[in-house]
């Protein structure tokens, strides 16, 4: 009887050893998974947008894209530019991506301090913060930034 006891109890133990291993691979598997979507579905669009707005900026820092831009097409498409960071931005917290990002602490520290240096920099006492929230919300129509064509900004302002 007692090496029947024994042979349950390690057979018992066995099997919770085993669940235990199973749960932290799902577990890790699970957190791989939803990096993964992160990064598909919010990353990459930041950055794409972030490489916009990069590239417009040198366009008229360092190549004189103004002097061969007509005043309304500089202003939508700046932006629009810009929009599109912000939309982004707002996303990042509205779906709860920040909060998702609790197993890497140090790349959500560097995301959102990314994000508000250039959000800072925007603040010229004119383009308010209140005013870039409004033109980030404009951009977004059912949880996504919406393309240039359907862009409603008016420019005529």
């Amino acid at each position: 009887m007692t090496k029947q006891l024994l042979a349950v109890l390690l057979g018992g133990f066995g099997a919770l050893i085993g669940a235990a291993i199973q749960y932290t691979f799902q577990r890790f598997s699970a957190q791989r998974q939803e990096r993964r979507e992160i990064v598909e579905t919010h990353f990459l669009q930041l950055q794409d947008s972030l490489e916009s707005l990069y590239y417009r900026i040198n366009n008229l820092r360092d190549w004189g894209g103004k002097q061969v831009m007509t005043d309304e097409y500089f202003r939508l498409t700046s932006i629009y530019a810009i929009g599109r960071v912000l939309a982004h931005e707002t996303l990042l917290v509205s779906k709860g991506i920040y909060a998702k990002l609790h197993y890497d602490e140090a790349l959500k520290r560097q995301l959102k301090t990314g994000l508000h240096r250039i959000n800072r920099g925007m603040d010229d006492q004119r383009f308010l913060h209140y005013h870039r929230v409004q033109l980030a919300e404009i951009l977004l129509k059912d949880g996504n930034v919406i393309s240039y064509q359907y862009c409603p900004v008016n420019v005529s302002r």
